[in-house]
């Protein structure tokens, strides 16, 4: 995997984060859990949309990433931690019975870019 993949990985990790997940958390929140299988209170989207913004923030970090590989590449320690909180939070919910499968896997996506990142971090040498 060279510097033309990892970019492109980042630009589309970046895509995915703003785009696909965090503005849609935070603009229709309702049609967000109900497409994620996700039960929330009528009118409770305080805290889907405070996600949503937090998501889009890591979002804009995976941007900065494919812009500078080198420079940019710290932002991926808190990307790691936070995909992983997120990924076991799903787990935990799901092997309760609290959330749908189609949920789980919604979240679980995460777990695969903390794998990429890891790649990235293990494989891919700082200069």
């Amino acid at each position: 995997m060279n510097d033309v993949f990892w970019k492109r990985f980042f630009l589309f990790c970046g895509i995915w984060n703003v785009l696909i997940v965090g503005l849609p958390m935070v603009l229709a929140p309702a049609f967000t859990a109900s497409t994620s299988g996700i039960v929330l209170p009528a009118g409770d989207w305080l805290f889907v949309r405070m996600a949503g913004i937090a998501v889009a923030a890591f979002g804009v970090g995976y941007f900065m990433v494919s812009s500078d590989l080198d420079r940019h590449r710290g932002i991926l320690i808190p990307g790691v931690i936070g995909k992983i909180g997120v990924g076991l939070l799903f787990l935990i919910y799901w092997l309760e019975g609290t959330i749908s499968f189609r949920a789980f896997a919604t979240g679980a996506t995460d777990l695969i870019f903390v794998g990429f990142f890891l790649r990235f971090l293990s494989r891919y040498p700082a200069r």
